[in-house]
């Protein structure tokens, strides 16, 4: 199993009560994943930029836990929900220091993006402890 951060970022806004919603919503939609476990990221696991709110858990983000074989899919899924928001949303999906930034439409740089972060992880467990990061626009 694999637990995962996946931060929801929404750039140049600071209403936490907005990245809230959106996080909910983006919840909402992984629960129709074959997921071991999801749940707010609390106290020491706050990635680095988010903001925490006042009870320690940081609304932007979410810990979910999930067999490696559902990776691909959790990746279709969050490329389906940034496409759909009314907001620009930018979600980071971080295992261990390894991480993938999504934004905008889906787009064949981003898929690339997407595979190579990928295969990555699975050809080389290690590096989720290096500091890998990209952005898939």
């Amino acid at each position: 199993m694999e637990e995962l951060i996946v931060s929801v970022e929404i750039p140049n806004n600071s209403d936490e009560e907005k990245t809230a919603q959106l996080t909910s919503r983006l919840r909402n939609e992984l629960t129709e994943l074959p997921l071991e476990s999801i749940r707010h990221v609390t106290g020491g696991e706050i990635p680095e930029g988010a903001r925490a709110a006042k009870d320690a858990i940081t609304w932007g983000a979410l810990a979910v836990t999930l067999g490696t074989p559902v990776l691909g899919n959790l990746f279709k899924l969050l490329q389906s929900w940034i496409s759909r928001q009314p907001t620009k949303a930018k979600v980071t999906v971080s295992i261990g220091k390894a991480k993938l930034a999504i934004e905008g439409d889906p787009s064949i740089e981003q898929e690339r993006l997407i595979q190579e972060f990928l295969k990555t992880i699975a050809a080389n467990p290690s590096a989720r402890q290096t500091s890998a990061k990209k952005t898939a626009f």
